[in-house]
């Protein structure tokens, strides 16, 4: 079928679907990303290089937006951020993975557009992870912020650790952390999420191709 995104809810209400589009059009408002924006009443519509992205206001049973990785893919991502950050019953899923870095650029927008005050919508992102914790369990993290320290101080498996990695800022990635998540996910992970490469030393870098961990 090709990169997609998929997604179900029971409705917004008057109140969330407010938040919705506002939330939306600060996104649109405050950055270059691709695709044009409709908004009505009843729908947030995105046209880009492939499927165009719409989301109701209504119920749906069943959503899905081929997008291959264009462009406007970031906002479509982002959108449904914001969507499952407004309303309890939003539900979805993707093709991507935030471990190969397919969000980093989403969530880097996201985070920078919405502090952590406004609520933290990363749990959503599918991972290899994210089957550890169910809707339930992770809406109780909404709106919460989780520093390396607090992930540190954590008892819990690599796939739940690995999946609240997620609700960090990248803006808080260190050293330490990086190779931390190396040694509990993996050297390869790293090396396909920019963010997390970054932060490690040219000199660390060339020591660990040395050992042929890169």
């Amino acid at each position: 079928m090709g990169y997609s995104h998929y997604w179900d809810h029971s409705g917004f209400t008057d109140e969330e679907w407010t938040e919705f589009t506002k939330r939306v059009t600060k996104v649109y408002n405050r950055s270059d990303v691709a695709g044009h924006l409709d908004i009505t009443h009843d729908y947030v519509v995105i046209v880009g290089e492939c499927e165009t992205f719409v989301m109701s206001k209504y119920p749906v049973e069943f959503g899905c937006c081929k997008t291959r990785r264009y462009s406007y893919d970031t906002s479509v991502v982002v959108c449904l951020m914001i969507a499952n950050d407004v309303n309890e019953n939003f539900r979805w899923d993707t093709d991507g993975s935030a471990y190969d870095g397919d969000f980093d650029y989403a969530l880097s927008l996201y985070n920078k557009t919405f502090p952590v005050t406004d609520g933290v919508p990363l749990m959503s992102l599918k991972t290899e992870a994210n089957n550890s914790m169910d809707k339930t369990e992770r809406s109780k993290l909404r709106g919460l912020s989780i520093t390396l320290q607090d992930l540190r101080n954590l008892q819990s498996s690599d796939a739940e650790w690995g999946w609240l990695t997620m609700m960090i800022s990248p803006h808080d990635f260190d050293e330490e952390f990086v190779r931390e998540f190396a040694d509990r996910i993996s050297w390869s992970m790293v090396m396909k999420r920019p963010m997390l490469l970054a932060q490690l030393s040219e000199e660390f870098i060339v020591e660990m191709k040395m050992k042929g961990f890169l």
